[in-house]
């Protein structure tokens, strides 16, 4: 009876050695997989515990469904704690929750190649107006400044004159096809993002050139040119705040300059 009785304590022994060697090697697939996806173990997380879940289904056995429950806490507690934070969210349903982190990933590392231009061209046209400024404009020198400014929009930079030739090289031109047509973001013709989008950039574009002309007459003598350049300057400035906050609505943000890209 004694040889009964350890016979039948061996088993679940057993099966519960077996079972902590399955959750220890299925933990160690899961830290080297996260590492793989670059840190991402929310959806790792969402993958294990439907597993576990599809097996404790399985299981009658009302020791195994203890412990498949409690190695679902320990994973669950170990992927929260180490990977919400990438993405920067809360504790979220699973699926929706990864699927709403990647895009906004994704958002947020095209934002820096799609709206830092933008915020470059900015800054460097304040560059030229102070050229423009004083009792002695220098307009050959702001003319240079706002070209190199324009990012290859009004004069394509000697690098890139035999390439412009065969295709667009206006890096605003550029980011506008990417936000409205793909590969950053797609919009209809008719959809109002495409439209203001498409005015903006007209807008943008013709104040620019503007801006090049008086500087041209400027550097030539013509007195009224220089009267009229801070006017220019000014609608020009407010047409490039317009694209801006087109090109961050088109690619899904809540419009705002003050945005931290």
């Amino acid at each position: 009876m004694h040889s009964a009785t350890l016979s039948s304590t061996a088993v679940p022994r057993q099966g519960l050695r077996q079972q902590r060697l399955l959750a220890s090697k299925q933990h160690i697939a899961l830290t080297r997989m996260s590492r793989k996806t670059g840190g991402s173990r929310i959806g790792l997380m969402c993958m294990t515990s439907s597993h576990d879940v599809s097996q404790g289904q399985a299981s009658s056995s009302p020791s195994s469904a203890t412990l498949l429950s409690r190695r679902r806490e320990i994973l669950a507690t170990i992927a929260m704690s180490v990977s919400v934070g990438a993405f920067g969210l809360g504790s979220l349903p699973c699926e929706a929750s990864v699927l709403d982190g990647l895009k906004e990933y994704k958002r947020d590392s095209n934002a820096k190649f799609l709206v830092g231009p933008i915020r470059l061209v900015r800054q460097r046209m304040f560059n030229v107006l102070t050229l423009t400024e004083g009792s002695s404009p220098q307009y050959g020198e702001a003319q240079e400044a706002l070209r190199k400014a324009s990012l290859d929009c009004l004069e394509p930079a000697v690098g890139l004159q035999g390439f412009a030739k065969v295709r667009d090289v206006c890096t605003l031109s550029i980011v506008y096809k990417s936000v409205t047509k793909g590969p950053a973001a797609k919009h209809d013709p008719d959809s109002a993002e495409y439209k203001e989008a498409t005015a903006s950039l007209i807008a943008l574009g013709s104040g620019l050139h503007n801006l090049d002309d008086l500087l041209v007459a400027g550097a030539a003598g013509s007195a009224e040119a220089g009267n009229q350049f801070k006017a220019t300057f000014i609608s020009t400035m407010a047409s490039l705040d317009r694209y801006e906050l087109a090109v961050q609505k088109c690619i899904g943000y809540e419009p705002s300059l003050d945005r931290k890209i």
